[in-house]
């Protein structure tokens, strides 16, 4: 949340509305949990996160120093084409809504995105449910030739689509 916090960026509300009118938030909500909204309730929750931060501006700093230091750290552990394989999720492919009853599970993904490293996401086939299954492969900065390179070799041992799909496109 530190993150995404930045001075001069907008927020999630200014962008959901193209900067055109302010939304009201909790207004906002209600009319989602009706169906009448035309933002997710997913999105409006991330808005009102960003309006009701449980930090003030010096817990932020103390916030992105560690995280600096802490995206230091996976970059040089990255080094020599190395790579992490991470779970996509943890579970199969959630219903749509399930998440916002476990709003946490989206660090399996998130967490990439604030280390500012390249992520593949590779279907491996399906659960006994029929449901998708996919782990992320993690990269240092500018190896996403690497990353393609994994992710087609996990496809192959695994039979997911993502050849297909590169190969279709």
């Amino acid at each position: 949340m530190a993150a995404m916090d930045a001075p001069g960026y907008p927020k999630i509300a200014e962008l959901a509305t193209n900067r055109q009118y302010k939304l009201d938030l909790f207004l906002e909500l209600l009319k989602a949990f009706s169906g009448c909204s035309q933002h997710t309730v997913a999105a409006i929750c991330a808005a009102i996160s960003e309006v009701y931060l449980p930090f003030n501006a010096e817990g932020r700093e103390n916030l992105l120093s560690d995280l600096r230091k802490l995206r230091s750290k996976v970059h040089k552990m990255l080094t020599n084409n190395d790579v992490l394989i991470f779970p996509g999720w943890n579970t199969p492919a959630p219903y749509h809504s399930k998440p916002l009853l476990t709003p946490f599970n989206v660090s399996y993904t998130n967490i990439w995105n604030v280390m500012s490293t390249p992520v593949v996401a590779v279907p491996l086939g399906l659960n006994s449910d029929g449901l998708p299954i996919a782990c992320q492969v993690v990269g240092a900065p500018n190896s996403e030739r690497v990353l393609i390179s994994v992710a087609r070799k996990l496809e192959d041992k695994f039979g997911g689509l993502l050849l297909y799909h590169l190969k279709n496109d």
